[in-house]
């Protein structure tokens, strides 16, 4: 809700790390989702006009407006949703809340489902200061888009935690063969670079700690799978893997698959965390993260 690393699960993991564990976290996977938005809302005035587009089909709109303005400081900012006529709308609203590291939020939603079509979104500050601030949209409808989006402030929960060591993705692998023998590639990934999909930094609050730490292999990565699973969808087949690759006509064992997310760039960088714990267990969270960001490139 805040993006400062102030929810409880960020706390539970800042706890057990000060008490001896050592928490890898995933850093997200909305980089290009185009699902945030960040501005500036000068004092006593209203933004420009926020484009979000809602494609294909109704969606309910709910975004949040989130703004690091300091504990117990209140510049006040509301949110304005138009149609595309420029008709004001009436979403509901959260309230505004204060995180305990002075970040502001509120949630705004639509109580029914919107068409398909451009809106446009201001943000008023009535208060006598400028203010930065940052939309989130929180659906999950990959049709909805800030039509001027950014990506960096995508980091998610834990991976904004204080002490957890925050995994990004980077391209190891962007091509490989199936258990029928097709080839297939990822289009938008390059070896050697960040995956597009992998979250950003920071946090909104001023002055956090540096976010992610790291990032490990998260695309293209051929692990083991459920052979009785199957979604029952052809997107899944170009994704099953031989296991020895000499049988590459479907009739072979196939019980490995390609996948891709920080979720496993994080077990990646754990695994690596663990070896160093085996070998020296008196490491400390600190000393595993310091080890691991000095030895990366």
């Amino acid at each position: 809700e805040y993006h400062d690393g102030s929810d409880q699960i960020c706390q539970a993991v800042d706890y057990a790390t000060s008490q001896g564990a050592v928490v890898f976290a995933a850093a997200g996977n909305d980089a290009r989702k185009e699902w945030h938005y960040i501005g500036k809302a000068n004092a006593l005035s209203t933004s420009n006009d926020i484009p979000l587009n809602v494609g294909l089909g109704t969606s309910y709109l709910a975004t949040n407006l989130v703004w690091a303005d300091g504990l117990g400081i209140n510049n006040h900012l509301s949110l304005q949703y138009y149609d595309k006529n420029h008709n004001l709308m009436t979403p509901t609203s959260s309230g505004q809340s204060e995180s305990s590291r002075g970040t502001e939020s509120n949630l705004y939603q639509m109580n029914t489902a919107v068409e398909a079509e451009l809106y446009f979104l201001r943000v008023v500050n009535s208060s006598g200061h400028d203010q930065i601030f940052h939309l989130y949209y929180m659906g999950q409808s990959d049709s909805v888009i800030f039509n001027w989006s950014d990506d960096y402030y995508t980091i998610v929960s834990p991976a904004e935690a204080d002490s957890a060591i925050a995994v990004g993705a980077h391209v190891s692998r962007n091509t490989w063969t199936n258990y029928k023998g097709t080839n297939h590639y990822l289009p938008l990934e390059t070896v050697g670079s960040i995956a597009t999909f992998s979250a950003n930094g920071p946090r909104v609050d001023p002055g956090a700690p540096k976010k992610p730490n790291l990032s490990a292999p998260g695309a293209a990565i051929i692990s083991v799978r459920d052979p009785f699973y199957n979604p029952g969808n052809n997107n899944y087949d170009p994704l099953i893997i031989d296991n020895d690759g000499l049988n590459l006509n479907g009739s072979g064992p196939d019980n490995y698959m390609v996948d891709q997310g920080t979720s496993i760039a994080s077990a990646m960088a754990a695994g690596v965390g663990a070896l160093l714990l085996q070998k020296i267990p008196a490491l400390t969270d600190g000393q595993v993260r310091h080890s691991l960001e000095v030895t990366t490139n």
